[in-house]
Parts: structure tokens; C-alpha cells; sequence
């Protein structure tokens, strides 16, 4: 159930409306801690059917005894402590390790290169006042983690964990919450950046690196992307330095892939579409030059169903520090910028924070400045998409869908042969593949959202999605 509650502006909750154009979706910017920087994210810590926000805090250039993991609640943003500890990475990691129904967080120390995660008090307890409960996982035998990711790697049920260093990567997997083993450890090119998905639609995860690719199975084999974000060689500290997004660009339900350089001037931002993700993959320019681009991230801003590029520069760096969505034409060749701030922003990511079926953009300004903030988009999904309507209606081969309850019913229609029916998330991932036919209708289980369906297989048919 969805609870109707009116935004709460208070304490350091502060608000202002941005566009910049015709046709810019506006976004109202709203500061969650004033004071202190932190690598963030969304999650619904409490179970209250919000995102709240979690943080990974280093405090004010790196102070010793600042760092911590918290999270703000949903919407006034007092803040609570999770642990407190030497947390580094670029990345807060957020999944159900134990499969009890909530969300607890990943942790990982500077100092010794230890693995953790801290179980959530609930269902019994209080997240915001109740201890979270460390369990160890291992030490990650990567040296520093500069990126890390929660996944089902084996495809046994369970939630995993993938680690990348500057030279190596890292999986993890779990045998049981209190029992982790580090299945894979491999090298490759340096530095940073990397996605967890299925490159080549085989059913297991692969892992995307900096312009390349890693085939889950025996020795990882690499697959090259553009090997210009991997073979510079100047000698500088930020070489090979780059951030990784992964949307289905050009809408033919593969996955493509986007790369930036975080480590410097002069860069573009390309996105990367192939017909066979083992073969050439085609370039495209989303942006001739995006410096210091420490954040990248795709998904559906507009929600007119197709992915977008979300980029910013850091804070604290250069002159230019805007923070931008690259609106796709729909087959991801040509991109329009809108600047949504220009504040800067390091390692942003989009989330659902109020629950209006778009995506929003939270993030500290830079590596240790804050604000943090959330940019909300205050675009309307139902209206972008006015087909997508509660209760029941017709898909003719794809379209869109609001999802209010868990239980989502798809009986095709005029057609007695079975069909495949794909359903993909705001973020262009696909989130469930079920075959129907008109005697026999399936039941997916969907969180609420805004979702979109596609055909692949099968007669072209109206389909009915009915709660």
C-alpha cells in the first residue's frame, strides 16, 4: 500500500525548482545534510514503502574517527549511525543478505581490507535505534576497493558480492550469511569503473570493466568494448580512471554500455551498442568532453522509454562542475544535454525517492564536500505514458504499465500461441520474462513502479495486464 503523506521542508531540508529549456524535465533540489559529504544511495531501510538514503562518510578530508555508514529517513532526514568505522569506496552497496525482508548494507574497511555487512534490525527491531549486527564476509584481496556491487552470481538464490580493485576483481559468494567464499579472483587492465550484468544473455552475470567486458566462467575471458579506456599510458595517477553505466541504449533489449573519465580533462562520454556483444561494438557520442566526470548513471528521466544518461562533473574541480542528463533520441545515437546544476557531484546515483514512478539523482558535491543532496524530478510518469493507468489495460506488442500492488496478471489475448513477454524497469534492465498464452495467463510479482513490456516472441497480440 502506498501512504499519501505531504512533503516535510524543515531543519536542512531546503528546496529550489531547476529547468533549464523547453522540454527539460524540472527537477526541485533538496538538501539532505548540509554539512557532511557522503557516497549515497537509495533504500528503503525502515520498510515504511519509502527510499530512505545511505551514506558511506569520510568526514572533512579524510579525519580520522569521521567515518562512518548512516542513513537519513525518509522525508525529514534525521540522520543514524549504521557502524563506525574506516569505510572507503566509491560505491554503497545495499541488498537482503540474509532473505528476511529488508534491506541491510555492505561494508568495507580501509585499513586491514576487510569485507562486512551489517544486518538490519528489522523485522523485529529498530533500524534507527537498535544495533545493526556485523558479520563478517573476508579480507578482499584487491587492496583498495574502489568499486563494489551486490548480485546473484551463481544463480543459487543467494545474494553475492562482486569487488574490484585498481588491477583485479573479486567475487564473493555467499554459502550462507555467516559464511562467504571468494570463488573467482582475476586480474586485468587498470583502473576503475565497473557494472554487474548479463552482456551476453546467457542467464548468468558477467562483469563490465573499464572499455572491456569479463565472460563469467573459467578465466573470466575479456571482451574489448573501446580499448581507449584502458590503454593510456601517460604515467599519471588518473590513467585508466573511468566510470561505467549500463542501459539498453538503442532498445533492442540488449544491454549497451557508457563510459566516462573521472580522472581528468578532455574526455568524451561514448555510449558503446553491439549486435554481438563479443564482436565490434558501434560508438557513440554522448558528449564531445565531460571532465572530471565522476558520476555516470542510466536510466529513463523523461519516462518516455528510453534510456538516458545521467553525468556529472566533481565538485571542487575545474570551472564547468554541471551536473547533466543526456536526453537519447530513442536508438542512442544522438543526445541532448539538459544542465540540471552546477554545483558538481561525485559518484550521484538515481533512485525512486518519493515514489512518484521516476527516478531522482542524490549524491554528495564531491569525494569529501557536501552538501548531500537530492535532485527530484518532478516529471509525471502516468502522464508521460497516459496509457500506463491503474487497473487493467491493453499492450499492442509493447508499451507501458503502472505496477500498484505486487500481483500483476498478463493473459494475451486474440492469439492462441504462446508468447514471450518481457517486462523492463525504469533503468532499461529487464526485471521478468514469462511465457503465456491465452489459456494460460501468468502472475509476476512486481514492486510498485512504472514498468515497460515487450513482445519478442510469438504472434503479435494485445496483451492485458490487470492487478
Amino acid at each position: 500500500m502506498r501512504i499519501s503523506r505531504p512533503l516535510v521542508l524543515s531543519g536542512l531540508f531546503t528546496f529550489a525548482i531547476l529547468s533549464s529549456g523547453f522540454g527539460d524535465v524540472e527537477f526541485e533540489v533538496l538538501t539532505v545534510d548540509a554539512n557532511e559529504p557522503g557516497h549515497s544511495t537509495a533504500a528503503d531501510i525502515d520498510g515504511d514503502g519509502y527510499n530512505d538514503i545511505v551514506a558511506g562518510k569520510f568526514g572533512p578530508h579524510y579525519t580520522s574517527g569521521t567515518r562512518s555508514v548512516v542513513w537519513y529517513r525518509y522525508p525529514d532526514w534525521d540522520k543514524h549511525v549504521i557502524a563506525a568505522f574506516n569505510y572507503q569506496t566509491d560505491d554503497v552497496v545495499c541488498a537482503d543478505v540474509d532473505n528476511d525482508g529488508d534491506i541491510d548494507v555492505f561494508g568495507f574497511k580501509d585499513d586491514d581490507g576487510k569485507l562486512m555487512w551489517f544486518e538490519n534490525p528489522l523485522p523485529g527491531g529498530d533500524p534507527a535505534t537498535d544495533t545493526w549486527t556485523e558479520h563478517a564476509i573476508g579480507t578482499g584481496g584487491v587492496g583498495f576497493v574502489k568499486d563494489a556491487d551486490a548480485a546473484d552470481m551463481n544463480g543459487d538464490g543467494k545474494v553475492d558480492l562482486v569487488i574490484r580493485g585498481h588491477g583485479s576483481t573479486a567475487v564473493w559468494l555467499q554459502n550462507s550469511p555467516t559464511s562467504w567464499t571468494q570463488d573467482s579472483h582475476f586480474g586485468h587492465h587498470q583502473k576503475e569503473g565497473m557494472e554487474v550484468e548479463d552482456m551476453d544473455g546467457d542467464g548468468d552475470l558477467d562483469i563490465v570493466l573499464n572499455g572491456f567486458w569479463s565472460e563469467s566462467g573459467e578465466g573470466w575471458q575479456e571482451h574489448t568494448i573501446d580499448a581507449m579506456w584502458h590503454n593510456q599510458s601517460t604515467g599519471n595517477w588518473w590513467d585508466n580512471n573511468a566510470y561505467v553505466a549500463i542501459g539498453d541504449f538503442n532498445g533492442d533489449g540488449a544491454p549497451d554500455a557508457a563510459f566516462g573519465h573521472s580522472g581528468t580533462t578532455g574526455f568524451p562520454v561514448n555510449a558503446y551498442c553491439a549486435d554481438d556483444p563479443k564482436g565490434t561494438w558501434a560508438k557513440h557520442e554522448v558528449a564531445s568532453v565531460v571532465d572530471w566526470c565522476q558520476t555516470l548513471a542510466a536510466g529513463d528521466m523523461d519516462n518516455d522509454g528510453d534510456i538516458d544518461i545521467m553525468a556529472a562533473v566533481s565538485g571542487g574541480y575545474g570551472n564547468n562542475q554541471e551536473i547533466s542528463v543526456f536526453y537519447n533520441n530513442g536508438d542512442g545515437t544522438q543526445w541532448t544535454q539538459q544542465v540540471v546544476a552546477t554545483t558538481g557531484g561525485y559518484s550521484l546515483t538515481l533512485g525512486d525517492i518519493d515514489n512518484d514512478n521516476d527516478l531522482d539523482i542524490l549524491g554528495e558535491r564531491g569525494h569529501h564536500l557536501g552538501p548531500i543532496s537530492v535532485w527530484r524530478n518532478l516529471s509525471d510518469p502516468v502522464k508521460a505514458h497516459p496509457d500506463a493507468r491503474t487497473g487493467a489495460r491493453h499492450v499492442e506488442n509493447s508499451g507501458w504499465f503502472l505496477a500498484r500492488q505486487d500481483g500483476i496478471l498478463f493473459t494475451p489475448h486474440h492469439a492462441s500461441q504462446a508468447q514471450t513477454i518481457e517486462v523492463f524497469g525504469l533503468d532499461g534492465r529487464r526485471v521478468a520474462s514469462v511465457t503465456v498464452s491465452s489459456d494460460s495467463p501468468r502472475m509476476l510479482k512486481l514492486a510498485r513502479g512504472c514498468y515497460h513490456l515487450r513482445q519478442d516472441t510469438g504472434p503479435a497480440a494485445r496483451v492485458l495486464v490487470s492487478r
